[in-house]
């Protein structure tokens, strides 16, 4: 029986080939599109999904109006995060965003746990994360490897440096004669 219906398709395919090719190619392109909406929602529903609270996660999408152009994104305002848990008494934590990671890269963590993630890989913090008067402090050592750059502190000055490899151009990876004065 199947091979009727088969036998019968195959037909009227060859016999109305531009018909045919119309109706296989909007298939083709009608699959295509579902499978981008599928992969697409699925990506949207993954977000915050590796926190144990994730449901009490929320972001802040601030758009930005300048010499008649809109710029938008995630990143905030320092002093933002500490005017929001002012003003909303239910935000419990809150923390501003710069993205600095490098394109592909994701480090994530917990103000209070030792234990953070970059790219999926747990790493033991050598102190949590905290929150001390708005202002969220991270190991500085956990930044820089997230940033794929090592430190170099100069003692003589106490000044702590996150050096980038290779030095930039102009530049030098000695702790003494790069940053502020």
């Amino acid at each position: 029986m199947f091979k009727n219906y088969f036998k019968t398709a195959w037909r009227n395919i060859i016999r109305n080939k531009g018909f045919s090719a119309i109706n296989i190619m909007g298939l083709a392109l009608g699959l295509a599109c579902s499978l981008m909406i599928m992969l697409w929602v699925d990506d949207e529903k993954s977000v915050d999904a590796f926190h144990k609270n994730n449901k009490y996660l929320y972001q802040v999408y601030e758009r930005n109006y300048y010499d008649g152009k809109v710029d938008a994104g995630y990143s905030t305002q320092g002093l933002l995060a500490g005017e929001l848990k002012r003003v909303v008494p239910e935000i419990q934590y809150a923390s501003g965003f710069e993205g600095v990671a490098p394109p592909g890269s994701s480090s994530t963590f917990e103000v209070g746990e030792k234990i953070a993630k970059k790219n999926g890989a747990e790493i033991l913090l050598d102190t949590p994360p905290s929150i001390i008067k708005n202002v969220t402090y991270v190991p500085m050592r956990f930044i820089a490897e997230s940033l794929g750059a090592k430190l170099a502190y100069d003692k003589a000055n106490m000044r702590l440096t996150i050096v980038t490899d290779p030095a930039p151009k102009g530049g030098s990876p000695d702790p003494s004669t790069t940053g502020p004065k």
